[in-house]
């Protein structure tokens, strides 16, 4: 700002003073045009270019303004892009963040939900086990009467034998009676006839002929009666053989299905045990899985507060941004 004073020497002083104020004009010029170009630069408008001719060796700094201008509109316009991109991603990240904390909450409750079933088919088993339990004692002393049952039934086998044999010596004897009875009736006749012919001397003979036919008749009948009572025994006895091989035959099927219903049971306890045991298997995995699903619940909660603050970042980022106006702007309005 010093005022050139300009000689009038008509010499070199003259032409040196001229040309000195001259360069200061211009220096005051190019330094007032590069200030307001800075000050709009400063107060967000890139859309500046200097206004004034640069001359000489001040063409350089016309190129390094224009330079500097055109690499901050670059920058602005990245940053700005790059704002718009982060703030999509942190709306879509919350977004995110959102389900898969819903998600979360869902995994925790289906997997209180499976604890919770678990638990009663445990309980389930453990009835079951308990029953299977009982079934194989009832299905064992089931068993065990069962054989003293055929035990009982080959004495009773074995006694029906023994009265059909002792059936069989009573018809003998029945029989060996009614001959007897046949022979003593023959011979009352044989004596009645004698007695008869020795007249009144043989009368009191004749009584004793008379009940001696009588015993015998007695005699023949009662055979005649046994021989039908041991036959009706004897049939009795060979439906009671008959019915005793049924039951026989029964009871060993009945042991048979008990047996197998025994096998049964220990395969149903076996079975159930191992039910039990990948059941502790399954809650073991499921407590893991419970474990995880807090973790990821609690990642998930921290993952929505770190994009609530990242997208209230990129939104001040975007503002900040939003205070240039770059050319590629000024052009589109």
């Amino acid at each position: 700002h010093t005022e050139v004073i300009q000689a009038s020497s008509r010499d070199e002083l003259e032409l040196l003073t001229r040309t000195l104020d001259d360069t200061v004009r211009s220096v005051n010029h190019y330094i007032s045009d590069i200030r307001q170009v800075l000050n709009q630069v400063a107060g967000g408008n890139l859309n500046i270019e200097p206004q004034v001719d640069y001359k000489g060796d001040f063409i350089l700094i016309r190129d390094s303004l224009n330079t500097i201008i055109r690499s901050l509109n670059d920058t602005i316009s990245g940053f700005r892009a790059a704002a718009l991109r982060l703030t999509s991603m942190s709306e879509e990240l919350n977004e995110q963040s959102g389900q898969l904390h819903e998600a979360s909450v869902e995994q925790n409750r289906a997997t209180e939900e499976l604890v919770h079933e678990v638990s009663h088919v445990k309980e389930h088993l453990v009835n079951v086990t308990e029953s299977s339990t009982q079934t194989r004692c009832k299905t064992e002393e089931m068993e065990k009467r069962i054989h003293e049952a055929n035990g009982h039934m080959s004495s009773l086998t074995e006694a029906m034998d023994n009265i059909s044999t002792n059936a069989n010596e009573i018809t003998k004897i029945a029989k060996a009676i009614e001959d007897i009875a046949f022979q003593t009736n023959i011979l009352a006749i044989n004596a009645s006839v004698e007695a008869s012919r020795a007249g009144t001397a043989g009368k009191g003979f004749v009584v004793v002929v008379n009940e001696v036919k009588q015993l015998a008749s007695k005699s023949a009948e009662a055979a005649q009666s046994a021989t039908e009572m041991v036959g009706n025994t004897r049939a009795i006895i060979q439906t009671g053989v008959e019915l005793t091989a049924d039951t026989a035959e029964s009871l060993h099927m009945i042991s048979e299905i008990s047996s197998q219903i025994s096998e049964i049971s220990d395969q149903l306890v076996d079975a159930v045990k191992g039910q039990e045991n990948a059941l502790v298997i399954m809650d073991e995995r499921i407590e893991s899985i419970s474990d995880i699903a807090d973790k990821n619940l609690q990642n998930a909660g921290g993952t929505k507060n770190s994009s609530g603050l990242l997208a209230k970042e990129a939104e001040q980022l975007k503002v900040q941004v939003d205070k240039f106006v770059c050319k590629q702007e000024a052009k589109g309005r």
